[in-house]
This record gives C-alpha cells, sequence and structure tokens, in this order.
C-alpha cells in the first residue's frame, strides 16, 4: 500500500494540537532525563488529519480503510449479560468466534452511528467500535481489537514511557518479547480515541518509533479439493502411470530406508480441527500436547461439517504405519494438533506459536493464510514467528512452513487485475502474504504429479521449495466473496493427479469414506514439506530450523516447467544463476537427499557406511608429545587398549571419535564384562561392517545402544555427553548427586539425558577437561586425545588403573581452580566497595584491568563493553538468528561478541536497525538483560517492596528485577535497598552483578 506519511512532513495544526493536550512533550521526561539529542533528529510522521482514523499501521507499512457502513462490533460485559438480538435496529448478530470476544452487529446504514452512540451510552459493553474493510476492496474486513502496541525510542526513560501510556488512558499487558522498549497496552475507559487514531496519533511524539492497533482478519485455508479418485500416495513414490510423471514424488522410500521419523520429533498441524479418532492417528505417543484455541480446551476436534482440512493435512505428515489406511510422509514422528480461531488478530498468532515452542513442537505446519489479498504482518505478529523460529527446540528454532497460497499471485508483489467479480479487485493491486514473506518461514509452492506448476500456486522471490499436490483453476476465499476463481479464466485442460490422505470418518468430510483422493493445493503440499523436516531432524536433531530450510533448498529436485502461466502467459519455470525458480523456489522438495544431508551433517555417512582410516597397532608418532593428554594415552597403547594410524604412525589427538571407533575400544578396555541383554540388529550396520562384532559386544553389555528408528550411526562423531553416559552406565556406577554440576560454568548446555551420569562420573574423578577444568562442553564431538583420559579414568575407578597426576582432572575434594582470586587486585580497588567481586571475576578471566595495573571501577559502561563481559560470563548458546546492525560494522572490536550477546538474547537492538554500541546502560537495564538471557522466570513485583525506589523501576520489566532480587542480584552492594534503578551501570556495577548471576546459576561458590 502506498504509504500516506513520510518522515518529513510534519502533521498538520489539529493532530499536533490534540497531542499537545494529551501529553505535552515538554512533560515526558523529568527534567534529570532530557530528551535525547538523537530524538530531535528523528522528526514527526504525520497523517494527514482526515486519514487519523482509517490508516492502519502494520510492521512499517500504512493501509487505507474505509469504514463499513452497515455494522459495527461490540465485546460485552461478562458480568452483565444481555440478549443482542432484542437491541433497536439490530438485524442480525454474529459473533466472531470463541477465541475472539467480539461480536457483530448488523444495523441500517442510516442508523449505524445513533446505535453505536446507545450502545456506548448503555454500560453494557466494555468496547464499540466500526468494521473496517481495505478502502475500495470490500472483500476484505477488517475488526479492531483494543490493544495497542507501542515500540518506544530505546533511549526513553521508563517515566516517560509510563506517562505517555497513562496520558492516553493505556493500560499495560506485557512487554512485547523480542523487542527493547515495546510493550503491549490495552485501552480504558479513559482512552479518549479509537485504537487507529492512538496509534497515528502516537506517531506524531518522535519518543514513539512504531504504535500498531490489534488488527483482526479471517484467515482462509489453502485447499482445492476436486472429484474423482485416485487410490494410491503417488506424492510419496511413484514409477509413473495415468496422469503420472516417474519423478514427480519426493522419493520418500529411500529416506524412510534412513529413518521414518522419531516420536520425539513433534509435528504441529494448525488447522480447522483433526479428527483425532482416526486409526491413522493411533499409536502410542502419537497425540503430544493437543490444543483447541477455538473452545478453549484440550479437544481440537472439527467442529462444523465443513471442518476437514486439518484432518486431511494432517494425514499427508504424519499418518501413523500401522498397516492399514495411509501412511504420512514422517511416520513415527508424534502429531500435535490444534484448532486455531480462524482469525489472525495479535493475540491469536502469539498463542499458536507461543504454544508451540513452550510444547515441543519441532515442525509447525501451516496450511492457511489471511483472507485478504494484503496482509503485512503486524510487529506483534513478526515477533512471535520470530521466537518460535529462533527459540523453540531449547534454542535451535521451529521449523515453520507456511502454504504459498492457490491465486496464483505472487507472494509479494504487483498485479494487474481485471475482471473480478463486482470489481472487488481492478488495476494495480499489491498483493502481499506476510507469512509467507516471512525470513524465518519455509514457504511451499506446489508442483503436479507432472512435475509441472499447478495452475493454482502462489509464486514469486519469497518460495523456498515446491512439493507435489494436484492440479486445479486458481482460487481465493474472502469474507466477502467467498471461494471464488481468479480471473482470468483458465480455459486449458489441467492434468494431474489429487492427493490420497486421511478425510473425518464416515461422511463427515469431503468424501463418504475414510479417505480422500482428491485433496490439494498448497495446503496439501505444505504438510509434504513440514514432514520432510520431521524426518530430516529425525536423522539430526541437532540441527537449527534455519539449517533444515538450507538443507531442503539444497537438495530439492530442479524440475523445470517451459510452458506458459495459462492466465498471465509468462513463463517462471526455468532456474537463474543462483538456482532459483519463481515458480519452484530451489525446486521440489527430495526426502531422501534432505535426510542423507541431515546424516552427513551428524557424521552419520550413507545407510551402509565404510570405515574410513581405522587405528592400527604401529609405531606411535610424535604427535603425542607435549600433549596435554600425552600420559593417559601412552598408558593405554602400553595396556595395547589404543594405538595409532598404521599408514603414518600418527596418533592424531586432536581428532574426533566416532560411535563405532568408541565401541571397538570399550571392547578392548572393559573385555570382561558380561552381557547384560541379547543382541540386536541395527540397519546401518551391515555384518561386514569393521566394528560391527565390537558394536554387537557393547550393546549386549550395556556400555551403549542405538537409536528409536533402528539405527547405531556408527560414523556419527561421538560427544563428550555420550562418553561419559556409555562409561558410567556400563560400568554400573553411582554416586553423586546433581548439585556437584554447579561446578561447570556451562553446565546450563549438559542435556537432561546426562545429567545424572556425569554428576557420577565428577564425583569418581572421571571427567578431564583441558583448558578450562570448570567447561565440560558436553555436546561437543569428543577427540582420541579426550576419550583416552576419559577411559583410564575409568580404569582408575574401577581399579584396574593405578591413578595419574593431571591439572586437568576435575576433583571437588582438591583446589585446582585455575587461579586465585586474591592474585588478580587493581591499584585502584583496594578499599573499593567492589573489590571481591571484581577480583573473583577477574581471576576467571571474565574481567580486565587497564595496562598501568588499574581498574576504573567506578567508570561507566556501554553497550558494547557489556556484550564482551556477557558472552564471557556466560557462555551464551543461541536463541536465536543473528542480526546486522548499521552501527556495527564487521571490524568493530565488539562484532562478535554483540552477535553473540543478541543470539543469547542477552541484549536486542535500539531499534530495527541500530544496536547503540557507544550508549550507556541504566542499572535496571542491565538486572533486566541478566534475568532476560539466563531465563529466569518473571517473579511478583511485590518482591520489590524491599527497595526505597521501587517506583522508580520501568513498570514493564518489575517482574524481571524482581526475579534478580530474588537472586540476590545487590548483595554486597553499599546500599542494598536501593537498585537506583536509573543510574548509569559502572564497571563496579557489572562485577557485582554478574558475580552475583555467576552465583545464582550455580557457576561460582
Amino acid at each position: 500500500m502506498t504509504p500516506l506519511s513520510s518522515s518529513g512532513q510534519s502533521a498538520s495544526q489539529p493532530v499536533s494540537s490534540l497531542f499537545q493536550e494529551i501529553f505535552p512533550v515538554a512533560d515526558l521526561q523529568p527534567s534529570s532525563h532530557p530528551v535525547p539529542s538523537d530524538l530531535d533528529s528523528v522528526g514527526a510522521v504525520g497523517v494527514p488529519p482526515q486519514f487519523l482514523g482509517l490508516v492502519l499501521q502494520r510492521g512499517g507499512d500504512e493501509v487505507l480503510l474505509e469504514k463499513v457502513p452497515d455494522r459495527f462490533v461490540v465485546r460485552p460485559k461478562a458480568a452483565q449479560p444481555i440478549d443482542l438480538t432484542r437491541l433497536p435496529d439490530v438485524t442480525q448478530v454474529r459473533p466472531l468466534g470463541r477465541g475472539v470476544a467480539l461480536v457483530e452487529l448488523l444495523v441500517a446504514p442510516a442508523r449505524l452511528d445513533s446505535v453505536m452512540d446507545e450502545a456506548r451510552r448503555s454500560g453494557a459493553f466494555d468496547y464499540v467500535s466500526h468494521v473496517y474493510q481495505y478502502q475500495g476492496q470490500g472483500a476484505t474486513r477488517v475488526y479492531l481489537g483494543d490493544e495497542v502496541t507501542i515500540v518506544f525510542h530505546p533511549t526513553l526513560v521508563a517515566q516517560a514511557v509510563d506517562a505517555i501510556a497513562q496520558g492516553l488512558g493505556l493500560v499495560l499487558v506485557k512487554p512485547l518479547d523480542g523487542i527493547p522498549n515495546a510493550f503491549i497496552y490495552r485501552l480504558s475507559d479513559r482512552t479518549p480515541l479509537n485504537p487507529l487514531k492512538i496509534a497515528n496519533t502516537l506517531l506524531e511524539n518522535p519518543a514513539v518509533l512504531s504504535a500498531e492497533p490489534n488488527a483482526i482478519l479471517e484467515s482462509q485455508p489453502f485447499y482445492r479439493p476436486r472429484d474423482g479418485f485416485y487410490s494410491s500416495q503417488w506424492y510419496l513414490q511413484n514409477n509413473g502411470g495415468s496422469s503420472i510423471t516417474a519423478g514427480s514424488h519426493i522419493d520418500a522410500e529411500k529416506a524412510w530406508d534412513i529413518t521414518r521419523g522419531d516420536r520425539s520429533i513433534i509435528i504441529a498441524i494448525a488447522d480447522d480441527g483433526i479428527d483425532l479418532s482416526h486409526p491413522d492417528f493411533q499409536g502410542t505417543g502419537k497425540i503430544v500436547s493437543p490444543k483447541d484455541f477455538k473452545d478453549n480446551d484440550f479437544n481440537p476436534l472439527p467442529g462444523t461439517r465443513d471442518d476437514s482440512h486439518g484432518t486431511a493435512c494432517a494425514g499427508v505428515a504424519v499418518a501413523e504405519e500401522n498397516g492399514s489406511g495411509i501412511v504420512g510422509v514422517a511416520p513415527r514422528c508424534a502429531l500435535m494438533p490444534i484448532r486455531t480461531t480462524g482469525y489472525l488478530d495479535d493475540q491469536a498468532v502469539e498463542e499458536l506459536f507461543d504454544w508451540c515452542v513452550s510444547r515441543g513442537a519441532a515442525v509447525v505446519s501451516c496450511s492457511w493464510g489471511p483472507g485478504s489479498i494484503y496482509f503485512p504482518l503486524s510487529t506483534r505478529q513478526r515477533a512471535a514467528l520470530n521466537r518460535a523460529a529462533t527459540q523453540g527446540r531449547n534454542g535451535k528454532g521451529c521449523v515453520i512452513v507456511f502454504a504459498a497460497g492457490n491465486a496464483n499471485r505472487p507472494v509479494n508483489g504487483t498485479v494487474n487485475e481485471q475482471g473480478w467479480p463486482n470489481k472487488v479487485l481492478s488495476g494495480s493491486t499489491e498483493w502481499l502474504s506476510g507469512f509467507a514473506a516471512h525470513p524465518d518461514v519455509i514457504a511451499v509452492a506446489a508442483s503436479t504429479s507432472l512435475n509441472r506448476k499447478a495452475a493454482y500456486s502462489n509464486w514469486g522471490d519469497n518460495i523456498s521449495v515446491c512439493a507435489p499436490s494436484n492440479n486445479a483453476s486458481p482460487g481465493i476465499w474472502l469474507p466477502e466473496t467467498g471461494a471464488i476463481l481468479t480471473p482470468p479464466q483458465v480455459t486449458s485442460n489441467l492434468a494431474g493427479a489429487g492427493v490420497f490422505t486421511t478425510d473425518r470418518l464416515g461422511s463427515a468430510g469431503y468424501s463418504s469414506t475414510d479417505f480422500t483422493a482428491d485433496f490439494g493445493g498448497t495446503s496439501s503440499a505444505c504438510p509434504v514439506v513440514a514432514g520432510v523436516a520431521a524426518l530430516v531432524l529425525s536423522a539430526n536433531p541437532n540441527l537449527t530450523a534455519r539449517e533444515v530450510k538450507q538443507i531442503l533448498e539444497s537438495t530439492a529436485d530442479k524440475i523445470v516447467d517451459t510452458n506458459a502461466d495459462p492466465q498471465f502467459g509468462f513463463r517462471y519455470g526455468s532456474y537463474d544463476s543462483r538456482g532459483f525458480s519463481r515458480w519452484f523456489g530451489y525446486g521440489k522438495v527430495n526426502a531422501y537427499k534432505a535426510v542423507l544431508e541431515a546424516r552427513r551433517r551428524a557424521g552419520g555417512g550413507s545407510p551402509a557406511p565404510s570405515p574410513g582410516p581405522t587405528p592400527s597397532p604401529g609405531p606411535l608418532g610424535d604427535d603425542v608429545t607435549g600433549h596435554w593428554a600425552e600420559a593417559f594415552i601412552r598408558q593405554l597403547i602400553q595396556r595395547q587398549i589404543i594405538s595409532g594410524y598404521k599408514e603414518d604412525g600418527t596418533f592424531r589427538p586432536n581428532t574426533n571419535l566416532t560411535r563405532g571407533q568408541f565401541a571397538a575400544l570399550l571392547v578392548k578396555a572393559f573385555p570382561s564384562l558380561p552381557n547384560l541383554r541379547s543382541g540386536a540388529k541395527f540397519w546401518d550396520v551391515p555384518a561386514s561392517f569393521w566394528a560391527a562384532g565390537a558394536i554387537d559386544q557393547c550393546y549386549r553389555r550395556g556400555l551403549l545402544a542405538g537409536f528409536p528408528d533402528g539405527s547405531f550411526k556408527p560414523n556419527a562423531n561421538l560427544t563428550r555427553a555420550q562418553a561419559l553416559v556409555a562409561l558410567v552406565n556400563g560400568l554400573g556406577l553411582t554416586g553423586g548427586t546433581l548439585s556437584v554440576l554447579s561446578y561447570y560454568s556451562d553446565a546450563i548446555r549438559i542435556p537432561n539425558f546426562a545429567r545424572d551420569a556425569i554428576a557420577t562420573a565428577t564425583v569418581r574423578r572421571m571427567v578431564v577437561n583441558y583448558p578450562d577444568l570448570t567447561r565440560l562442553e558436553a555436546e561437543r564431538a569428543i577427540t582420541r586425545g579426550e576419550v583416552s583420559a576419559f577411559l583410564y579414568q575409568a580404569l582408575v575407578t574401577k581399579g584396574l588403573a593405578s591413578a595419574l597426576r593431571s591439572p586437568y582432572i576435575v576433583d571437588l575434594g582438591s583446589n585446582n581452580t585455575n587461579s586465585d582470586p586474591a592474585s588478580s587486585a587493581f591499584s585502584d580497588i583496594t578499599d573499593h566497595w567492589a573489590a571481591p567481586f571484581i577480583n573473583t571475576l577477574a581471576a576467571q578471566a571474565i574481567l580486565s584491568g587497564y595496562e598501568d595495573g588499574s581498574f576504573h571501577p567506578d567508570e561507566p559502561i556501554n553497550r558494547a563493553q557489556l556484550a564482551a563481559v556477557l558472552v564471557k560470563a556466560f557462555d551464551p548458546g543461541d536463541r536465536r538468528s543473528g542480526k546486522v546492525f548499521q552501527d556495527v560494522p564487521s571490524g568493530y572490536w565488539a562484532a562478535a561478541a554483540i552477535d553473540r550477546a543478541y543470539r543469547g538474547q542477552f541484549l536486542s537492538g535500539m531499534d530495527a536497525d541500530r544496536f547503540g554500541p557507544e550508549l550507556g546502560v541504566p542499572r535496571w537495564q542491565l538486572a533486566a538483560a541478566l534475568a532476560g538471557g539466563l531465563a529466569w522466570p518473571d517473579e511478583s513485583p511485590e518482591g520489590l517492596a524491599v527497595l526505597d525506589d521501587r517506583a522508580e523501576i520501568p513498570s514493564a520489566v518489575q517482574g524481571k528485577i524482581a526475579a534478580a532480587l530474588k537472586r540476590q542480584i545487590l548483595q554486597g552492594q553499599p546500599s542494598p535497598d536501593r537498585l537506583n534503578p536509573n543510574q548509569p551501570t559502572t564497571r563496579a556495577d557489572l562485577a557485582s552483578f554478574i558475580h552475583q548471576a555467576l552465583i545464582a546459576e550455580g557457576r561460582l561458590s
């Protein structure tokens, strides 16, 4: 849409005067906190006064609306039930749905304003609002909720933020996670303007970066059912046939030879409900965390006769392999069935994706989109998708898959529209599906059983991959028109087979049986890709969401369609120099190639692996001499447990060790262990594999086990955690409590399955850490030198070897820390209150002083310095994707630290493009950063009662400050009853806060 305002144009006097009446700019900041000078240069963003109540601000776009003349919406007060059908002049009552607490009332256009006034005066409603539509496009209805999202300038202090909100009668709901100084507010009876006017008025203030009302639009399913019946799932595997070209499948069978999925990989199907009584959704552990957002319960069954879409989508992705019915792309994965509200307001989108993240979904499949031709995502919706894509799966990210749509239009682009019924669209028209265009999303187009573009499939630069589906004329569903075909009319024959999948039981669904052969659209292509993504994660669960997307794109088949588009005549079915097609993205998804690549990245190789260089007896080269593990290695060589490489005589102590090689070492180290169970057949360990015998013995003796998909992954790298678990469990060792894990500075990254065993290994002196005793690095691939140390210490534990002296053996009974805090004192901190904190962190190499031996404890820090210290102290993992900031060039001294602090969610940008590396850090921001980065749950603000200056703490972060206070963050401060939240953080403050956070995390005693 064309913007109606620009940053260089001031508003006209009426708008400016209104703004001044609500909150004079001069009063926004306390005298001690003047408006930052950089705000003065921003300029006011002006919406012309005649459009103040008609411009919808949305994710940086401005959409021009008009009022629908014959309807409005209300939200009745819960305590005052009222029969809306008996209201004067109301001709029809339509609740928007249980997920949206609004009721639409139809009235005669001439009575609209007077009826709305009467409704407001009645006191029976919490909220009364017009219904809107896109100007000139009556097909898109827009309902406004009573919430508004405001992003303030990052330097604006809390008192000014609260003054702005309170001046408009806005009530804080919650901060917006992931965006600094952003908050969600609810309108109250003291709010003088409607949500549109509130947002546009706020943008007059240079202290406000963005303001958006919560716009509610209906969603549309992306399906295209047709008559006819095809009784096979050709899209999984085929050899050609009637209307089927050989190779138009996704090559599922060879992928299934590697993995058919794993119950630990959960596919969320968010749709109109799923018939969970269908036999193809049965099985132990098949259904996980069901949720019905429409009825607000946990039974997401279809509600009406038309609600069959979700059942069909779920079958395509994840139908169980049970000897009857159909099989999904990932049959052994789990299903998270979700029934959506049917609306795309901010809260609905947030709740959907937050549910998926909190309940452990690995893949989220969404075969739907907005019931609108132009739908930019709001700030809250973009943030919700980004959180899921970066914070899901413990920071690896949920893989989010969206259908591209079925209108044969660009996901994001302009078309000269002609021939639409009633001219609902005409002329140059912008199309945008904000979900499919989101950079964290895999947008899926559709190909046919003939390996050509499906006539209906949306296209453009945002397409990631395509997947096989049916063929049919392009169409769209809009609230005003219902389902219609998009013009111009397609007159050519559209050949292609339909998709065979699950249907609602009995006659309630698309067919009179329990299956349908005519499912299709990008709705069907989307769960195909979701299923392949789940297979990829089953083969390698350590992949991030971004890596999964890259694998799907890089392994896709480059299908080519030289035919002209049946509506517009253009040809986009070939690939450019990047290997990208506007019709097919990077190609048709190939399950086998994708899974194979995932296994390769996990170190798994091909299904029948070759061993590569194998350690063999021979003379030991000099690459061990002087190595930190030399003593352990030489002892194991003397015992003929381990050896060098015969071809060159080297030992290669820093080379990673595979699971097959580890099995061979275990058999040699512990030859007398009894068998605890019968053997097992692993499909990826043929009898001819060099370590097949050792793997079998280790399995029988309880030293090693396989994976749920029946594989052993003999060529996968062994991790340090896996090595310790195998030794502890296989040798039957016990002892130690989880509290001992606090010794390790990276204890938070110890996987759950290994925590008990590593605690045991720690107290039995089996853990050897080089170079830092306190860093376990549990999930890192183990080296041959490290496994030599672990094995030898296990022999010592069993009384089979004498103890060696090494400074790298973790011994909780000794004082083998790396340095002495007292030795790191600086010349200017002898009598300073923070000296103990500074000395301790300096000893841990977290803090350092200046070349002249001083520390400058009272010197304020900036955001770049904070990032550097946070990274050293907490070694954050990735909880979201990185971001390029315009004010942090690649050569900047703290660029790497800023990137890691951002990825770890300790720090965020000051706005969309700026980090502000040289800006100061108020003390409240430091406390909040620690609470957020360390994932401390918010506490009740009542916990702040002990602070004399609690009123100065921004209300939006009081829960986080309370969480920090609970963890003794102010202990040792000169005034522990005051946070001094708006004072700049000094180097001494930084030392004390970081020190206390490390203690709270169990990383310091």
